[in-house]
């Protein structure tokens, strides 16, 4: 995969949503509900993010985090993964998938019947972070996007300032 700044030899896959050029990339505490902005903006590797407290582990009732790679993309699915509120067989399981193509172009593909539920996770932090420090965009809404795309540049660093001095 072609990242941004440069070829992703390996990566590591976090159960909760996050797709880092680097092992080691930090998760959100458990049941912690709503990600930290911040802290995933500022997070030290390179991370592409559909960021919620998802739990594939058999005390939810599992789903499954798959992997595949070809020579023409690299897949990764989140199927019919809980949150972290679901108590089976409890509506709320999530079905999305990372497409990481050679070119660099990476698409977030969702079930829209799954969308409903991250509001029972506290919400999802979804996008990319280049690594390093970045400022907070705000929300967006991603649906007025379409089958439009999304620019990826480096790093934001906040603008010159003035202040007074006596």
């Amino acid at each position: 995969f072609q990242g941004p700044n440069g070829p992703w030899t390996s990566f590591s896959i976090v159960s909760n949503g996050v797709i880092s050029e680097l092992a080691g990339h930090p998760a959100p505490a458990a049941g912690g509900g709503s990600p930290n902005n911040n802290t995933y903006l500022n997070a030290a590797p390179t991370a592409f993010y559909n960021l919620a407290d998802w739990d594939p582990s058999a005390a939810t009732g599992g789903g499954n985090v798959w992997y595949e790679e070809s020579a023409g993309v690299t897949t990764i699915t989140w199927e019919n993964v809980p949150n972290w509120t679901a108590t089976p067989p409890a509506a709320g399981v999530n079905t999305f998938q990372f497409q990481l193509y050679p070119s660099g172009i990476v698409t977030i593909a969702w079930s829209g019947a799954n969308l409903s539920s991250f509001g029972n996770n506290g919400g999802a932090l979804i996008g990319y972070s280049p690594g390093g420090t970045n400022l907070e965009p705000g929300a967006t809404d991603i649906s007025a996007i379409g089958a439009g795309s999304v620019q990826i540049v480096a790093a934001d660093i906040p603008p010159t300032t003035l202040s007074s001095v006596n």
